[in-house]
């Protein structure tokens, strides 16, 4: 029976850590991948993002997956946001901290991004609102970058 694989608490290493770009893609990058899915599914606290290293993995891989609106798992590999404009402010929760260091963080309105695929096949697009903040959010994540450290100014 497979387990989730536990998510990493503050001040974990991993989560200081900028990960490494993904030069292979194989049979480890799809475990990784099923690993964020499963490990999500099964969090306590609901969530509807996680990335490589919140589960230990410092490689530049994130999941945006909202489960409660019937989206499918979508999986971030090497992404890059490309361009992005505008502004939004709003409270942000973090699996790897406590819900009570939930906290404002301004962030971009809206982005273009690219990214791989799990061939390693280049995907592109653009987020605007709440998945904007996700995929920011997460790619903060693998840049070692936590939410109290771009919170904003009350």
């Amino acid at each position: 029976m497979k387990h989730p694989r536990p998510i990493l608490k503050w001040p974990h290493e991993a989560l200081k850590t900028v990960c490494a770009e993904v030069t292979e893609f194989d049979d480890s990058l799809r475990r990784l991948a099923s690993d964020l899915i499963f490990t999500l599914a099964k969090s306590p606290r609901p969530g509807v993002g996680l990335s490589a290293n919140q589960i230990g993995d410092t490689r530049r891989v994130f999941l945006m997956w909202d489960e409660e609106s019937g989206s499918e798992p979508f999986i971030f590999v090497n992404p890059v946001v490309i361009k992005s404009r505008g502004e939004q402010t709003g409270i942000e929760g973090c699996l790897s901290l406590e819900p009570s260091d939930d906290c404002k963080v301004t962030r971009a309105k809206i982005i273009n991004w690219v990214a791989a695929d799990l061939d390693g096949k280049g995907i592109r697009g653009k987020f605007s609102g709440f998945d904007a903040r996700v995929f920011l959010h997460e790619m903060d994540h693998i840049d070692g970058i936590m939410i109290f450290d771009r919170k904003a100014k009350s």
